[in-house]
């Protein structure tokens, strides 16, 4: 199955993407940081640099894709308005 992740370098995301390239899975990952995904790209799963709301090629991703884990989220934000950036619209996006 092709599964595409968001959130892959939190501690849940780089857990469940692990198991699922051990089961066999085709994995791709949107990572904001390249340097934080190093041990997922060891894994053998394909990072796609950007984020929700800067990723030129999302459409094209979740087209290939048979399966959406969306487990990216703001947990720490200067101002209420960037908290519901990076969560709602983010999410609104995807």
């Amino acid at each position: 199955m092709r599964i595409f992740v968001t959130g892959a370098t939190g501690f849940i995301g780089t857990n469940l993407t692990r198991e699922l390239a051990a089961r066999g899975h085709q994995v791709s990952c949107l990572v904001r940081t390249p340097e934080k995904a190093a041990r997922l790209q060891d894994l053998g799963v394909t990072l796609v640099p950007g984020d929700l709301l800067a990723c030129p090629d999302l459409a094209a991703v979740l087209g290939q894709s048979d399966v959406v884990l969306h487990l990216a989220g703001v947990t720490k934000a200067l101002c209420r308005h960037d908290y519901f950036r990076g969560n709602q619209e983010a999410t609104a996006r995807l």
